[in-house]
């Protein structure tokens, strides 16, 4: 008398790897979302700042930072731009002299952004790094928009999808912590400055 096989019929085979598939799909899809997202936040934080300048300058006729009768304006002390339409120092500056810091000073000051009105600290990104505004920064032309502390792959993916492709140039730059204002190829580090023309 011979006895039952037994094991799995190619059916039941065939529905565990159809279910392994898609569960393996929906991991993959749910990453890809997620890369989006972080891409979607970083694009969303330079609009903002992008915004937040010309709805200032509309109403003051003058960048913020540059901004001559801050002072008297937006009442306070010791904080006037030269004026000259160009923001003065690089965006991730310590100075709190220098424009590229006052900027934040005028905006908080004028109801552009929230915080404290005495400092010219610059805000966060989505990140935990900061942003900031230059003139002509990285090789570009015009108020540059700045962020620290951007995933390597989320400024690569950034650049794939808004600019073309290649993070040494074109409208979108990025560029290692230790070379300061200059956009290259190799991103080596995990964490990467990433910079935005006009």
């Amino acid at each position: 008398m011979l006895k039952p096989a037994k094991g799995f019929t190619l059916i039941e085979i065939s529905l565990v790897l159809v279910i392994i598939g898609l569960l393996l799909g929906g991991v993959l899809k749910g990453s890809e979302m997620i890369e989006n997202a972080k891409i979607n936040r970083v694009m969303s934080d330079q609009e903002e700042i992008r915004a937040i300048l010309y709805a200032f300058q509309d109403r003051h006729n003058a960048l913020p930072g540059d901004f001559a009768n801050a002072d008297e304006v937006l009442e306070l002390n010791g904080a006037n731009g030269n004026g000259d339409n160009v923001i003065d120092g690089a965006w991730n500056s310590t100075d709190n002299g220098v424009e590229s810091r006052q900027m934040w000073l005028h905006l908080r000051a004028s109801g552009f952004i929230s915080g404290n009105t005495t400092t010219s600290t610059q805000p966060q990104n989505s990140f935990d790094g900061i942003m900031g505004v230059e003139t002509d920064g990285f090789g570009m032309l015009g108020h540059v928009i700045c962020m620290s502390n951007i995933p390597r792959d989320v400024a690569i993916g950034l650049d794939s999808k808004h600019d073309n492709g290649r993070t040494q140039d074109g409208r979108i730059r990025a560029g290692n912590v230790d070379t300061g204002s200059n956009a290259i190829t190799a991103l080596d580090s995990e964490r990467v400055f990433v910079c935005f023309a006009e």
